[in-house]
């Protein structure tokens, strides 16, 4: 722990001296904490210092999957606790659907509503499912959607969906950034890095090129090599997936894919602040909101959370409990942190195998009737964790 904690404290003062030269504030002032999270007062150093701490020591293929399993048939998702992004909260980005597994990227914005790129949509009776942070998939059918296209300019490519009803507390939707941004976030956030998905559920980053340039946000390939070694062209398919500015810890979304390469789309941003009451293509996206709960037959009174920058606390995720393994009276209990295949075996003092059971649920219990010293070993894939357990 005083290694990790001196590793960030140098970290975090040399960027701090080397973003001040371009910060916009004469001050930086940023704190982070052992969560990864950094809280600043200059914005530009805030966004840089929550991607750059993380990426310093995790910038290799490893860091980059969100899971380390997914099956899109039984949407049974686990999250890698070796990507460089898994303690911020990602649980507004979709994995997948029914329709397209995979593709057709969506994220939550709203507790019902989700965002994607309108020329790679979903409809109406198809259903989008979400993960939570301890590894338990979360679907909702679709009920209404608002495409707000030109499809002669493919812009502005946005669709809204609204779901059948409210994702639980574990989903967290994402943020946006209000219309005075400029006022905090310096040189329209040219040169910040980004997070960013793909049709894989990589967690990648780029440099923001500008969040608002008529009406379009822009990504640059980076020029650090560990924003670089996390960088990877955008493709067909991978369109309607995120990009996101980390703002004290928490998810700003700044657009959704339109365009590969380095990628390019529209910018959230300008059409999350569109006046009240405009027509299409003019349509701001709770007036969008509002369109799909129509067609859904609802009225939710939904709308998109804006990122408050006079707010300075940071989003620490829960420590995830770690696997348990103990004895109530006779009986061993085994509860998994998470919901992933594992196998129970007990062996006593002889080397006898007693007992073997696989694990499809998080908890299980075991009989053993007999007194004794037992050794308790509990495999999930190439992981093998021993337990020496006691019956009285």
């Amino acid at each position: 722990m005083f290694k990790k904690q001196l590793f960030y404290f140098f970290a975090f003062t040399f960027l701090s001296i080397f973003l001040s030269v371009r910060a916009k504030a004469a001050s930086v002032d940023c704190t982070p904490d052992s969560f990864g999270n950094v809280t600043c007062k200059d914005f530009n150093s805030n966004a840089t210092l929550n991607i750059d701490l993380r990426i310093a020591t995790m910038h290799t293929a490893a860091n980059k999957p969100i899971f380390s399993s997914q099956n899109h048939a039984t949407r049974k998702f686990v999250r890698n606790p070796n990507c460089w992004a898994s303690n911020l909260d990602l649980t507004c980005i979709s994995p997948s659907n029914k329709s397209s597994g995979n593709l057709r990227a969506g994220t939550l914005i709203t507790k019902r509503h989700v965002i994607l790129a309108a020329h790679f949509n979903l409809k109406t009776n198809d259903s989008i499912y979400f993960v939570t942070y301890d590894n338990v998939t979360v679907g909702r059918k679709i009920t209404g959607y608002r495409v707000n296209t030109d499809f002669n300019t493919n812009s502005p490519d946005i669709e809204i969906l609204t779901l059948d009803s409210d994702v639980p507390e574990t989903i967290v939707p994402c943020m946006f950034l209000p219309s005075n941004y400029a006022n905090y976030i310096a040189n329209d956030g040219d040169g910040l890095p980004v997070l960013y998905t793909d049709q894989e559920e990589k967690a990648l980053v780029a440099d923001l090129w500008d969040i608002n340039s008529a009406k379009m946000y822009d990504l640059q390939v980076p020029i650090t090599s560990n924003r670089k070694a996390l960088n990877e062209a955008v493709i067909s398919g991978d369109s309607g997936d995120p990009i996101f500015l980390v703002l004290n810890g928490k998810l700003v979304i700044v657009g959704c894919f339109t365009w590969g390469g380095a990628g390019s789309g529209n910018s959230l941003t300008y059409y999350a602040n569109l006046p009240d009451g405009g027509t299409q293509p003019t349509q701001n996206i709770n007036d969008l909101i509002k369109a799909s709960d129509a067609v859904a037959g609802v009225n939710t009174g939904y709308k998109i959370s804006l990122f408050d920058f006079n707010a300075t606390a940071a989003v620490n995720l829960p420590k995830l409990m770690p696997d348990q393994v103990y004895m109530v009276g006779k009986s061993l209990v085994v509860n998994l942190a998470t919901q992933e295949d594992a196998e129970v075996s007990v062996i006593d003092l002889f080397g006898s195998q007693i007992a073997v059971e696989q694990l499809v649920n998080q908890t299980i219990k075991l009989n053993i009737p007999t007194k004794g010293i037992y050794l308790v070993t509990l495999r999930k894939k190439d992981v093998i964790q021993t337990y020496k357990v006691i019956v009285r």
